[in-house]
């Protein structure tokens, strides 16, 4: 009787420890850890462009031939121009600045007196929607360098839309110094 006893007992070790080995190599655990690094990035994509006259975008660029640009006096009438980049984007805090490279729109040559030396302007750039939206205006009548300070954005995604109203000018424009013209500068990440 002891023997079968001992035999009861070393078969139910065997079975234990057994059932030990089979569960510890069903458990095992591996970790993979993912990342990836997301450098500051901003896009602009090509705008669509409409305004009193004839607009032509070339990637991310758009230059605008006014039509009736002289009035019946000689003098410059207002236009405007809305220039619309959908679904800008920065993925970190940035910044978007306005630059006029020549402070208004300027002959190429001096204007003589009497003539306008320039046809000043005023751009706004408003990016998203809603009453919150980022918004930064330039005045190029006001402005000695052409440069406004800009505003701060969040982390941001939406339409950004410049709009450019020219301001009409009393005096004459010259034909010899033509195209008055400047380039007017948009620029989201850092500050200009």
């Amino acid at each position: 009787m002891k023997k079968s006893a001992f035999l009861f007992v070393s078969v139910v070790a065997i079975c234990s420890s057994t059932a030990a080995l089979a569960q510890a190599a069903s458990s095992a655990t591996s970790n993979i850890y993912l990342k990836g690094a997301v450098p500051q990035a901003c896009y602009l994509t090509t705008p669509n462009a409409a305004g009193d006259g004839s607009p032509i975008v070339s990637g991310n660029d758009t230059t605008m031939n006014f039509d009736n640009f002289v009035n019946s006096n000689g003098g410059h009438s207002a236009h405007s121009l809305q220039v619309t980049y959908p679904g800008a984007a920065c993925n970190y805090a940035a910044h978007l600045s306005l630059k006029s490279m020549n402070g208004g729109m300027k002959p190429s040559g001096t204007a003589p007196s009497g003539f306008a030396p320039v046809i000043n302007y005023q751009a706004t750039a408003v990016w998203g929607s809603g009453a919150g939206a980022p918004t930064t205006k330039l005045a190029t009548a006001s402005q000695t360098s052409g440069d406004n300070n800009g505003v701060s954005l969040p982390i941001i995604v939406g339409d950004l839309v410049v709009t450019v109203t020219t301001t009409p000018t009393a005096l004459p424009l010259i034909a010899t110094g033509s195209p008055y013209q400047d380039t007017l500068a948009v620029q989201i990440g850092a500050s200009l």
